[in-house]
């Protein structure tokens, strides 16, 4: 019963989470059909970017508040809750031209605006609350392989979103099909959670499990709800390894926001591909980085012993050539080798990256914090990295550019951030793993 219950929750929250990027990746997609319907009101590709930028300013901002309430009040109402919201959101902007003829005119940016940055204010109590259902479920030796496969949930829901609304812009269906579409299938999986979600063992009846002895909160780690904020955010302020790993995050948040936002550009210039094909190629990042994910997830339960920094490290290593050669390789324009190469950046990036707000995040934050945890790398890793992820990538690369050629300074970045962060994933190597884990591997032995 234990082994089907943990089944049953690992799904609901694999399947909650994906459904979020349905109402999520949508916008990036429909940029270049809202332009072409809307560019007499002064809604432009560029106004689009402007939009989805200032609504991470909002996610980023919601994770700072929706992660600590979680803590207090629990992740199974936030995580349903996040997605009706949602869902709601979803269908105000596609509702917005309707809305604006009866406004009068000026009013279309402003309803798209309200409506895109409400949805990411929303949407930011997801994965603070699956963090925190997760840490009430699962032991700490399984932290890698659990957190592994809930990321993969968001790899997996941006490569599913993209494959099925590319279908729509196939058959001519347009923006308003596709966010129609993504509101009915994010609603369906709503309401599968909000009747199968529990948000611990206890509640039917089972052991609830044991946290990372290593955790920032020590025995405290184990209860599930803290005493107050000092009590919660204390032990993330004076911890050198925490202030590393917010820097990871904001590193490697840079690298995936810019990548999912912009893949599809570079894909028609680079490889010189339709928009249709762009869309399908692009979705290949996330794939990849799933597998990626899986893999390493894996391995640091069973054979490091929960210990990430390392394998990070060596992730991200092996990730500057792969940079080096997209930034000063032009012979590769005109070629598949941009689609090779966009593969291998969401294969050796985003396994690190989904550690931080992940397994690193139970380790240091147990059942008490760990939803703090995962919002604060979050909120901070979005509003320095994703905001100006987005920002820097339209001031260095010229709109409309024609050439690989345009990109090479944003690729430089990318790979100077990189290599920034390889060196921060050995130095919380060094700091908080270098130790051996006898508990962890005693544990482990008697699961």
């Amino acid at each position: 019963m234990s082994k089907f219950w943990s089944a049953f929750i690992l799904v609901l929250l694999f399947a909650g989470y994906a459904g979020y990027y349905f109402c999520r990746t949508n916008l990036a997609l429909a940029k270049t059909s809202l332009a072409a319907e809307f560019g007499d009101e002064g809604i432009t590709e560029k106004t689009i970017t402007n939009i989805a930028s200032t609504g991470l300013v909002f996610y980023a901002i919601g994770k700072l508040i929706t992660g600590a309430t979680c803590d207090f009040v629990g992740g199974r109402i936030m995580f349903v809750g996040g997605m009706f919201g949602s869902v709601a959101c979803t269908f105000l902007f596609l509702a917005a031209p309707t809305l604006a003829a009866k406004m009068g005119a000026g009013s279309l940016f402003w309803l798209f605006l309200t409506a895109a940055c409400l949805n990411r204010f929303i949407q930011s109590t997801g994965w603070g609350a699956l963090v925190k259902v997760a840490s009430n479920w699962f032991s700490f030796h399984t932290y890698g392989r659990v957190m592994g496969f809930l990321c993969v949930s968001y790899l997996f829901g941006d490569f599913a979103a993209r494959q099925i609304l590319a279908l729509f812009m196939e058959d001519g269906g347009g923006w308003q099909q596709m966010f129609a579409v993504s509101g009915e299938i994010l609603f369906v999986i709503a309401v599968l959670c909000l009747i199968g979600l529990r948000s611990r063992p206890s509640d039917v009846g089972l052991i609830d499990p044991t946290v990372n002895p290593s955790n920032l909160f020590g025995k405290a780690g184990a209860e599930e709800r803290p005493p107050n904020v000092w009590e919660l955010l204390r032990p993330y302020l004076f911890s050198p390894s925490f202030w590393l790993v917010l820097l990871m995050s904001v590193t490697l948040t840079f690298v995936r926001e810019s990548s999912n936002f912009f893949n599809n550009d570079y894909l028609k210039v680079a490889a010189q591909v339709s928009d249709k094909q762009a869309a399908i190629y692009s979705s290949y990042f996330p794939l990849f980085g799933a597998l990626a994910v899986l893999a390493t997830g894996f391995m640091t339960d069973k054979l490091y012993s929960g210990r990430r920094g390392l394998l990070m490290a060596g992730s991200l290593g092996l990730l500057l050539p792969v940079l080096w050669g997209m930034a000063y390789l032009p012979s590769i324009e005109g070629t598949r080798w941009p689609v090779v190469m966009v593969c291998f950046v969401g294969f050796l990036s985003l396994a690190p990256y989904a550690f931080l707000t992940g397994a690193i995040a139970l380790d240091l934050g147990g059942k008490r914090g760990s939803a703090t945890a995962a919002g604060i790398l979050d909120a901070i890793g979005y509003a320095l990295g994703g905001v100006l992820g987005l920002e820097i990538k339209s001031r260095i690369v010229p709109s409309g550019a024609t050439s690989i050629v345009a990109w090479q300074p944003f690729f430089g970045l990318m790979l100077g951030l990189v290599t920034i962060t390889a060196l921060a994933c050995v130095a919380y190597w060094f700091i908080q793993e270098r130790q051996p884990r006898d508990v962890f591997e005693a544990e482990a032995a008697v699961e």
